[in-house]
């Protein structure tokens, strides 16, 4: 069944693809189909709300990139068998990181399907765009005009962000492209500053008007943003796509960390979560939904390590050999979050099992749709804040602030305080501490982009995603990919995680080479 559907799915990108098709035999494969009809009379409304909704809709595909991603962050592994799903192959730990498969049999939705939306998303505004161009043709209300102006940045904004911050490479787009296979690839670097400039365009929109945006754009917890609310949005988000983008400790440290702060003392506040109303149709974010599956997401041994440091890294690849329950947690927050269940399936690889699920949104799988479900909660605000200033030398500042008794750390985890005396590197990793658990299922691949950007992803482990084959076949270019390592050796790539001291698990620790000596 499994291979009929792996079947089924190929089929319908190779149809897709070729359907696509340019007089001249092969156009690009993100010709933007869905989101810009034929018809001439499509209104821009209708565009912009077909845009806002291709931008989450890879929030929606949990067999997708954001699993694959947050997986090889050590923050999540599965009962299914990796050996029989295509994205779970990254979740080994008893052997090196394998290679991503960039090829016609992992395409969809790993690769092709983000890479595909979130271009449609920026082809999408830029019509919207070439429409407001005309000023004097344009039939509405200056009003109107600054809401569709403000939108239609917002969704290039956040679509460049996640391409920027997931692969390697991507298209700039500009309102005249017709050939888009002419169009040299850029960047993650430089397509990150396409996505910033966007952000600065929707905050400067907002500050000198005053609207509501259609709710229709955008199912939002709350109603119907206004323009200070999307400002704010504006504003975290831009210092979130930032500091994602460094793929390593050294662009970390090189992010301008000052900017960061001034971004997030105008983001978002406490209690203004980005919360969409899911429907699943329209609207999803499946890798937090099916969290609430207990049998399906299981709790990393990296996670289960802040309650009880003493806890193994792994349980043992022999059946029967159990790690115990945590009895004497150092953070409450463990009973809150997760939930222990002594359930052991029948796996081909039991040291990739734990026995703690995911409890937090049990209410997203229990109840039917509608559902509110937060994609960016305001935390992400408070603790980039908190990073930007100890990254800044402004520890007792940031240490004061994480230690804010209102916060969920202090309120629910009864933590400890952090003194403000604190080493830079202890205070990083109880701010990476709390962003794994209060940030969780939340922005696209969150976790793997943190433990990328601080070194901490397994060797071998690919730090972004190729560009996917189809596009790279479309141009008659050559495929190519990313990680994976040979024995006790890294492969030496720009695009791999390579060794350091803040590998999670080393290869010298690592059972499947004490098998094979």
């Amino acid at each position: 069944m499994k291979r009929n559907a792996s079947f089924i799915l190929l089929s319908l990108i190779i149809v897709l693809f070729f359907s696509s098709c340019g007089e001249d035999g092969i156009d690009y494969p993100i010709t933007p189909r869905t989101l810009q009809p034929t018809e001439e009379n499509i209104t821009v409304d209708e565009i912009l709300t077909r845009g806002f909704e291709a931008l989450f809709e890879p929030h929606g595909f949990y067999y997708s990139t954001n699993a694959t991603m947050e997986i090889v962050a050590d923050h999540i592994h599965t009962a299914l068998s990796q050996n029989d799903w295509v994205y779970m192959k990254f979740g080994t730990q008893n052997g090196p990181r394998p290679h991503l498969r960039n090829n016609l049999d992992n395409l969809l939705p790993h690769f092709q399907f983000p890479f595909t939306k979130w271009h449609q998303c920026i082809l999408a505004s830029n019509r919207v765009l070439s429409r407001l161009d005309d000023k004097d043709t344009f039939q509405g209300s200056e009003r109107q005009y600054q809401i569709y102006l403000a939108a239609a940045h917002f969704v290039k904004g956040m679509a460049y962000g996640y391409l920027a911050n997931t692969f390697d490479k991507s298209l700039i787009l500009s309102r005249d492209t017709i050939i888009l296979r002419d169009i040299p690839f850029s960047t993650y670097r430089e397509v990150i500053k396409h996505a910033s400039a966007h952000f600065d365009t929707v905050i400067s929109i907002c500050k000198s008007s005053r609207f509501t945006l259609p709710n229709g754009y955008l199912p939002t917890v709350g109603g119907a943003y206004s323009s200070e609310r999307l400002q704010r949005l504006a504003y975290t988000y831009k210092a979130n796509f930032i500091v994602q983008n460094a793929r390593s400790f050294q662009e970390n440290v090189a992010t301008n960390w000052r900017q960061i702060l001034e971004y997030t003392e105008n983001g978002l506040r406490n209690g203004e979560d980005f919360s969409i109303i899911i429907d699943g149709v329209k609207f999803d974010n499946s890798i937090q939904v099916i969290s609430g599956l207990d049998w399906y997401w299981r709790v990393d041994h990296r996670i289960l390590r802040y309650f009880d440091p003493n806890y193994p890294k792994r349980r043992s690849n022999r059946k029967g050999i159990n790690p115990r329950q945590i009895t004497n947690s150092i953070d409450e927050r463990l009973h809150l979050y997760f939930q222990y269940d002594p359930w052991v399936p029948d796996l081909r690889d039991f040291d990739l099992w734990s026995y703690y699920n995911y409890y937090r949104y049990n209410a997203l799988f229990d109840l039917p749709y509608p559902q509110n479900c937060v994609f960016l909660y305001a935390e992400t605000n408070r603790l980039l804040k908190i990073e930007a200033l100890a990254m800044t030398g402004q520890i007792s500042e940031s240490a004061q602030l994480l230690n804010d008794p209102q916060s969920r750390r202090k309120s629910l985890g009864k933590v400890s305080d952090v003194s403000p005396s604190i080493s830079i590197d202890k205070l990083l990793d109880e701010i990476l501490k709390e962003r794994d658990l209060e940030l969780m299922f939340t922005d696209y691949g969150l976790h793997f982009k943190d433990m990328r950007r601080l070194g901490k992803l397994q060797v071998g482990t690919f730090i972004h995603f190729p560009v996917p084959h189809l596009d790279l076949i479309a141009r008659d270019l050559v495929s190519y990919t990313y990680g994976g390592q040979t024995y006790l050796n890294d492969i030496q790539t720009s695009g791999t995680q390579l060794d350091s001291s803040r590998s999670w698990i080393k290869p010298s620790e690592v059972l499947f080479y004490s098998r094979l000596q």
